[in-house]
């Protein structure tokens, strides 16, 4: 699928990084030789459930471009590590349709974006991995969708209230720890 070729560099890049950071950990005494290796096959089993996602989003993708064709405006939020995945898909949309993408912490949303946020407005991407952003998010996307806001979670698949909160769900096709 060419929806996967455009990954590569990034993957690549991101498993160096950890890879680094793995080693690091060991000569530093941080993490145990055991600890390294459990960590590096999570890893690299994310990749193999990153490729997943994608297959199995793509008719979602799709329908979510044509929805939102017309539209030049949208915000990705996330927490902790998710934010650095919020701030990746916002940056894409600059770099390749040339529309304007903003990351947010999901926390500021409430402070910043809140003001704008009303129906046919900027739709609202909210990166949620099991963990403790969980909750806040989830309360986070109850008042988005008060206000009528067209709010697509992205989840693992199993998070059926999650699912159930948004407009649209882009599941997670496995679990990867934060």
């Amino acid at each position: 699928h060419i929806a996967l070729i455009g990954m590569g560099a990034y993957l690549s890049s991101t498993l160096t990084l950890y890879l680094l950071g793995l080693r690091m950990g060991q000569l530093t005494g941080r993490l145990s030789p055991d600890q390294a290796s459990e960590l590096k096959g999570q890893m690299l089993e994310a990749i193999d459930i990153q490729l997943e996602t994608v297959k199995q989003n793509l008719n979602t993708s799709r329908e979510l471009a044509e929805r939102f064709r017309h539209l030049n405006h949208f915000i990705y939020l996330g927490s902790g590590p998710s934010y650095a995945s919020a701030y990746f898909s916002a940056t894409k949309l600059l770099e390749q349709p040339q529309l304007n993408g903003v990351p947010e912490r999901i926390e500021e949303w409430a402070h910043l974006q809140l003001f704008y946020t009303r129906p046919g407005g900027a739709p609202i991407f909210v990166v949620v991995p099991p963990g403790p952003s969980r909750d806040r998010a989830i309360e986070q996307m109850r008042g988005m969708r008060q206000l009528g806001a067209m709010v697509i979670a992205i989840c693992e698949a199993g998070d059926s209230e999650l699912m159930e909160l948004a407009d649209y769900a882009m599941p997670i096709a496995g679990h990867v720890p934060e």
